[in-house]
Order: C-alpha cells, then sequence, then structure tokens
C-alpha cells in the first residue's frame, strides 16, 4: 500500500483500534503500525490530529498508558481548518471534540483542557448531528469531571414576576404558556451553587420570511399544463401545476437537501395512481436526487451539485401538484440546506396563493 493510501484511511483504522481496544481485543499489530506513520512529519496535515488522539485513547484502553501519553505532546496539533462534507465529514469541531476527549482519558491535568473547552462551547450552534455529538459527548465528560458546584436548596422559577413553582433539591420546577416578557429562576443555598434552566421556543411566523442565499441560491417557478408562467395569478381549483425547482451555487456541494413545502389548496400529483395527469406526473430530477421523497404536503429531494454548462453548480427537481381546494393560503418558501453543514443554506419564494372554484 502506497504512503497516500495509507493516510487516507488512517484515521478510519485509528478509530477501529479504539473500539476493538475498548471491546478488550486491541489490534497491537495495526496500532504500532500507525505509530509509525505517525512519526513522518509529512502525515499531520495529511492525517489530521484526530487519528492520533483516536490511536493514543486505544493505547489507554489496552492498559498501555504510557504509549497513549507518548502519543500527546504538550503543545497540541493544529486543527484542521476545512469541512469534509462526504467521506468520514470530519470538521474542526469534530477534531477538537475528539482531542478534548482524549486528554481528558488520558492527561487529565494537560494544560490544553480548559481552552479546547472553551474553543468547543464557543463554536455553538454546531453546523452537523455529527459535530453536535461530538461536542456534547466531549464537553459533557468536561463538566463531569471539573465541576465542583454544590447542589441549591431551592429554586424558585418567577414568569413575568409572578411565581411558577419552587423545587427542593431533585425534582425540576417547569412552566409551559403562550408567551412570556421575562423568565426569572431564584436560587437558594450555597454561594457556589448553580442551577441549570433550558428554555424551548416554537412557533410561526406572522411574515413570510425574506429570501437568503448563504451558499445556495434557490428558486422556484409555477408553470401550467401550456407552461404559461403562473407567477402572481389565481389558480383555478383543478388546475394542473408544473412546478421547477433549482438549487445554484459556485461550490460543489454534496449531500443537499432540497424541500418544498405546498400550501394548504394544492397537493401533490401521486405518479403511482392511475387517475393522475398521465405520465409527465413523473417526479423528474435531471439525474442529481440520490433520493426523492412524496409527502402529502411537501417534496424532499437529497442529492449532490453538478455542474452546468455555465461552470455553476446546481440541482433541479421538478413535480406536478392541482389546486384543489378554493382559498387564499399562505406559500411557504422552497429551501435548501447541506446536511453536513447546516450554514450551507437558502430559502426563497415565500408569499401568498389563491384558489379560486372552477368555472
Amino acid at each position: 500500500m502506497d504512503t497516500y493510501n495509507e493516510w487516507r484511511w488512517a484515521e478510519t483504522q485509528a478509530y477501529a483500534c479504539y473500539v476493538l481496544a475498548l471491546a478488550g481485543q486491541p489490534a497491537h499489530a495495526l496500532m504500532q503500525r500507525l505509530e509509525e506513520l505517525l512519526k513522518d512529519k509529512r502525515s499531520e496535515a495529511e492525517i489530521g490530529p484526530s487519528t492520533r488522539c483516536w490511536l493514543s485513547a486505544a493505547w489507554m484502553a489496552a492498559g498501555r498508558r504510557d504509549l497513549a501519553v507518548g502519543l500527546l505532546p504538550q503543545q497540541l496539533p493544529s486543527m484542521r481548518r476545512d469541512r469534509r462534507l462526504d467521506g468520514d465529514l470530519a470538521s474542526p469541531i469534530r477534531d477538537r471534540a475528539v482531542m478534548l476527549m482524549t486528554l481528558l482519558d488520558v492527561t487529565p491535568d494537560h494544560p490544553g483542557i480548559p481552552g479546547l473547552a472553551q474553543d468547543l462551547a464557543a463554536a455553538a450552534p454546531w453546523p452537523s448531528t455529527q459535530d453536535t455529538s461530538f461536542a456534547l459527548l466531549a464537553l459533557g465528560r468536561y463538566l463531569r469531571l471539573t465541576a465542583q458546584s454544590q447542589p441549591p436548596t431551592a429554586v424558585e422559577l418567577l414568569v413575568d414576576g409572578v411565581s411558577a413553582g419552587t423545587a427542593a433539591p431533585g425534582p425540576s420546577v417547569r412552566w409551559s404558556g403562550v408567551s412570556a416578557a421575562t423568565v426569572e429562576a431564584r436560587i437558594q443555598g450555597d454561594p457556589q451553587a448553580r442551577g441549570w434552566m433550558t428554555w424551548t421556543s416554537s412557533g410561526v411566523p406572522m411574515t413570510p420570511p425574506a429570501d437568503v442565499a448563504n451558499g445556495l441560491t434557490v428558486r422556484r417557478r409555477w408553470f401550467d399544463e401550456h407552461d404559461n408562467d403562473l407567477a402572481g395569478k389565481v389558480l383555478l381549483s383543478g388546475d394542473l401545476v408544473r412546478v421547477e425547482l433549482l438549487v445554484i451555487s459556485d461550490i460543489a456541494y454534496r449531500g443537499v437537501v432540497l424541500e418544498d413545502l405546498l400550501p394548504a389548496g394544492l397537493e401533490i400529483e401521486n405518479p403511482r395512481l392511475e387517475t393522475t395527469a398521465a405520465a409527465q406526473s413523473r417526479h423528474e430530477d435531471d439525474g442529481y436526487a440520490e433520493r426523492t421523497e412524496v409527502r402529502d404536503d411537501r417534496l424532499i429531494t437529497m442529492g449532490n451539485l453538478w455542474k452546468n454548462p455555465q461552470g455553476k453548480w446546481e440541482m433541479r427537481a421538478r413535480y406536478l401538484a392541482r389546486a384543489v381546494t378554493p382559498g387564499t393560503y399562505t406559500l411557504p418558501p422552497v429551501r435548501a440546506e447541506c446536511m453536513y453543514d447546516i450554514a450551507v443554506n437558502g430559502i426563497a419564494g415565500a408569499g401568498s396563493v389563491t384558489v379560486a372554484p372552477a368555472r
């Protein structure tokens, strides 16, 4: 195996060694080979710091703390700068989380631990589910090992200045309501006592969101069955609507989700029904989609962006819908999002649509 391929798979192999060591079956020969690979000065930039951490954690789990400590220098290695949007989905956040977990296991008095924890917490909200899971695992372990606070003797919750309940140590105080101007928690007990408060809010916006393009530009167009543009026009109950969706970007993103939520007065033509509108009701993806889901109220397409003749990267989707129920409805925006970096997203096309009774 050439050096490139060894570097390419080193992190995956180091993680496998860690899992095997936790299971009581350490792969000593592979661990020693990876340790030799890490001595190559070129390897750090190619492999990334997580390989060293997984291997150190594997030696620790195998009972060789001396070898585990030897893989973790006092001066922390540099983190990778780029996020991988395919393959193993490595990222700077995951690197920090893996390194923090390893240091806490192997050298809990390492001077770099507080700074790593602070950097990891400051990066929230984390851009992907994998980043979130690794960050929470690392910070949870950090808090368990470092938190020395005393429990409070009582906690009182006040909503808009009125007490919503008091709890002794152990049980939680809970409150739910339509809205509140202020929510305050008062803690009684030792000056070092600490309590935790969580707040979850949900709702429907009162005004349509503005178009947004954070790396992805989204477009939606409606046509009738004769290819006439339906923008701004009143639909009649029973009208067929041909929906065309486009995502465009300057970067070749992979793992993009495109979701088009229909207004309440329309429904998607189901191509599996004999009564649907001819064969043209097929949900076309122009070869971009890896998966398409047709639901009662939306179409969801997942896939990669492909290069178009203009040098841009794009994803397209087409489907048929039908105006069904007369009325005026909110038209939700079509949105696209990179599954492994939610900061890359775009929405467009929010507004309203009117369906009139058939003549």
